[in-house]
């Protein structure tokens, strides 16, 4: 239980210091598409229970042999954003499932709507292991480019509502990187 709780945490953490606070709200009702997406050659997309989405901010990275993809996307007050993480010694064009205990891989989702409450939905809440699969379609660590696809049924820990993402691409760059907390956070 420590150990979902301690992702769920890294994740959110993630989430709040490099993704969303260099996020500027869209004002039109219709998500933006060229934030940091180079024109739309990097993405992450899904298509979240029937609804399309397309992350407006990418960001990836290679940590203690992971890779952790993050999207953001903002629409008037609302922002969510879908994070993977998988192993980066994963084979490609082979799928897997995202199961956290078997291959350390998890799928999320993060809404926030009108900026009141944190909803918070990941693949590690599911009972029964599998809830969806991923396939890393390229991975050159000279470029340190990654794409792939994905499937993911995300779990509330709270509420055990479920989204159903479908449809998933990913296309991004990666940094390299060693994970450590900001000095300010005590553990």
């Amino acid at each position: 239980m420590k150990g979902k709780r301690f992702i769920q945490a890294f994740i959110v953490l993630a989430c709040l210091t490099y993704i969303l606070p260099g996020c500027k709200k869209n004002n039109s009702s219709q998500p933006a598409t060229e934030n940091n997406t180079q024109g739309g050659k990097y993405y992450l997309t899904g298509t979240v229970n029937g609804v399309s989405w397309k992350a407006d901010v990418v960001a990836a990275g290679d940590t203690t042999n992971l890779i952790i993809i993050i999207g953001a996307q903002m629409v008037n007050k609302d922002t969510s954003a879908i994070v993977l993480s998988f192993p980066d010694l994963a084979t490609i064009n082979q799928s897997y499932p995202f199961n956290f205990s078997v291959n350390s891989s998890l799928a999320g989702y993060l809404s926030n709507t009108s900026n009141t409450t944190l909803y918070f939905y990941a693949t590690i809440y599911s009972v029964g292991g599998s809830t969806g699969d991923f396939t890393i379609t390229k991975l050159d660590r000279t470029a340190n480019m990654v794409s792939g696809i994905y499937t993911a049924t995300v779990t509330n820990n709270s509420s055990k509502n479920t989204l159903t993402i479908t449809n998933g691409t990913f296309n991004m760059p990666f940094v390299m990187s060693t994970p450590s907390l900001p000095s300010n956070i005590k553990y």
